[in-house]
């Protein structure tokens, strides 16, 4: 029926005896589980070849109370305040928070202006930072360079592989903390945003 002579052929540990009796042991297992079905041996599952268990009886099952239907909810009209809506028309500010300033979803220059504000800001106020000896200060925070490009740079750099950025820049200044005394002073780079 099946020798599985092709996997241990080449090990010399096995002679013919311990072959044969792998073979015999192979055929001995499939014996019951490979069944000849329209002249193709086909794998019966163990549970099918040799299944003595008896069906297992089925409970009825005790049909449930009906199920009221729900009923629909009416939308609701959301109450707009006229007034407020004119209002809004007349002075679009109305009703806006201080110190937030809108713009328009599309508007590319206005969003990256409110960035670039915005990570100045963030730069301005992370220093000094200080342990026991040391004091490091950040002064004159401001951008460096260009902080705008023509559609011909960005393409060149596009094409180029290059990136486009804003350079801020700033003083540094380490300070003993003990005597008060500057170890270091320098003006340098401290961030490029990209554009």
């Amino acid at each position: 029926m099946f020798t599985p002579a092709h996997t241990i052929k080449g090990n010399a540990a096995y002679n013919e005896d311990t072959i044969k009796k792998h073979t015999d042991a192979h055929n001995a297992f499939m014996k019951d589980r490979m069944k000849l079905v329209d002249g193709v041996w086909k794998y019966v599952p163990e549970n099918k070849a040799k299944s003595t268990a008896q069906p297992v009886p089925v409970k009825p099952v005790k049909p449930v109370a009906p199920v009221k239907p729900i009923t629909p909810v009416k939308p609701v009209a959301p109450k707009v305040n006229v007034k407020s809506a004119q209002a809004m028309q007349d002075d679009p500010m109305e009703g806006v928070p201080a110190g937030v300033k809108l713009r328009s979803f599309i508007d590319a220059p206005a969003t990256r202006t409110a960035i670039m504000d915005n990570v100045l800001e963030a730069v301005q106020k992370r220093f000094p930072v200080e342990d026991d000896d040391v004091r490091l200060e950040l002064r004159d925070v401001k951008y460096e360079g260009p902080t705008s490009y023509t559609l011909q740079q960005q393409k060149d750099a596009l094409l180029n592989n290059r990136r486009l950025g804003c350079r801020i820049a700033g003083t540094w200044r380490l300070t003993d903390k003990r005597t008060g005394q500057v170890l270091d002073e320098r003006r340098d780079g401290v961030i490029r945003v990209p554009y």
